[in-house]
């Protein structure tokens, strides 16, 4: 099997999809067009953003069933990573707390994609 290494999520306005993540991210689309923008990240992974109208088959609507996951190196880092995106007025959907896995909070882009910030914790 091929590794996992692009991800590709449905969105209503590419170009105000590709500012959201690019302020997210801190780097630029590498690719954009009316319908489509694409982010190389720093291991090698893509994110591609679609504009759901043109996905073909047509994509069905609903609730997220996923997430986009982004891994901090401390509490610190996940705290900082917090109050900037509310700083920002990105939806957050859980504040940071700790669960079994690590400490963690969880928010949501503007086509409600789920996206987690969380550091490992034993």
């Amino acid at each position: 099997m091929k590794a996992l290494n692009f991800t590709i999520l449905y969105v209503s306005d590419p170009a105000a999809s590709a500012a959201f993540y690019q302020r997210l991210l801190g780097l630029p689309p590498v690719e954009q067009s009316a319908t489509f923008a694409m982010f190389v990240l720093s291991d090698g992974g893509r994110l591609g953003l679609w504009r759901r109208d043109g996905v073909r088959p047509a994509a069905t609507p609903g609730s997220s069933q996923s997430e986009l996951v982004l891994t901090a190196a401390s509490r610190e880092e996940v705290d900082s990573c917090h109050q900037q995106w509310q700083q920002w007025g990105i939806n957050i959907l859980q504040q940071p707390v700790s669960m079994d896995f690590g400490y963690t909070f969880t928010a949501a882009d503007d086509d409600g994609h789920r996206l987690r910030v969380y550091v490992y914790e034993e």
